[in-house]
C-alpha cells in the first residue's frame, strides 16, 4: 500500500488560482494530505497601500518588476482568455493550461472539508509558520503565492516547488504568458516546475513545457 505523503498548496488571494485548486484536486484524487495556505490582505485593495507597494517594488526589484506587477493589474484572465479562444476554439485560458478545470471554482466548500485549511493575512508571519510546523508539510507547492520567506519554504521535509506559468529564465514574474504573447513569442509559452530559492523564478529546473 502506497503511504501518505503530506501537501502543502501555498496560494493567495479571495478569489483562489485555478492552478491552486487543481493541484489540490489531483492530490485529493490520489489520497494524499493535503493543506492549502491561502494569504488574503485586505489592504491590498486600496489604493493607497498599492502606490505603497509599488514604489516598493520599483526602489527593490527594478523596473522591469514593477512594470511587470502593473501589467498583471491592468489585464484580466478574462480578457486573455477571450483572446486565446478566437484562436484555440477554447471556452477559457484555464482550460487550455488545466484541462477540465472548469468546474472546480463551484466545488470549493468540498474541498475545504477534505484539506486542512488555513486564511491568513501574511503567509510569512509566525502564525503560518507554526501551522506549517504542525501540519508538516513533506512537499510545499506554490500555486500562484505571494512571495514567501525561507523560514516558511525551509519547512518541508523533501522540497519546496513553484508552478511558474511561464518558461524561465526568458520569462520570470507574475504575467510570463502575456509578455511572450505581447513580444510573439509563442515558442515561449508555457510553464515550468522548479525549486524554490530565495531569489523569485531562479531556483533549479524539474520539469518544463513548451505548449504545442
Amino acid at each position: 500500500m502506497k503511504m501518505k505523503r503530506n501537501f502543502l498548496v501555498v496560494t493567495k488571494g479571495e478569489h483562489i488560482p485555478i492552478n491552486a485548486l487543481y493541484v489540490g484536486q489531483q492530490l485529493l484524487e490520489r489520497r494524499q494530505n493535503v493543506a492549502l495556505l491561502r494569504e488574503i490582505n485586505q489592504k491590498s485593495k486600496s489604493w493607497k497601500y498599492r502606490w505603497k507597494y509599488y514604489r516598493r517594488l520599483l526602489k527593490k526589484r527594478g523596473l522591469f518588476t514593477f512594470v511587470d506587477n502593473i501589467l498583471l493589474s491592468i489585464l484580466s484572465f478574462a480578457y486573455l482568455a477571450s483572446f486565446i479562444s478566437t484562436e484555440g476554439g477554447h471556452e477559457t485560458f484555464e482550460e487550455i493550461v488545466f484541462p477540465g478545470s472548469s468546474h472546480l471554482r463551484s466545488s470549493i466548500e468540498d474541498y475545504k472539508a477534505r484539506m486542512v485549511w488555513h486564511d491568513t493575512t501574511d503567509v510569512n508571519s509566525a502564525e503560518s509558520e507554526q501551522f506549517v510546523r504542525q501540519f508538516g508539510p513533506d512537499v510545499i507547492i506554490l500555486a500562484g503565492a505571494p512571495i514567501i520567506k525561507e523560514n516558511i519554504f525551509k519547512l518541508a521535509k523533501d522540497m519546496a516547488i513553484n508552478m511558474h506559468l511561464g518558461i524561465t529564465p526568458a520569462y520570470q514574474g507574475s504575467t510570463p504568458f502575456i509578455w511572450a504573447i505581447a513580444n510573439h513569442d509563442f515558442n515561449n509559452i508555457g510553464f515550468t516546475i522548479h525549486h524554490v530559492a530565495q531569489v523569485v523564478d531562479s531556483g533549479p529546473i524539474i520539469l518544463q513545457r513548451e505548449k504545442d
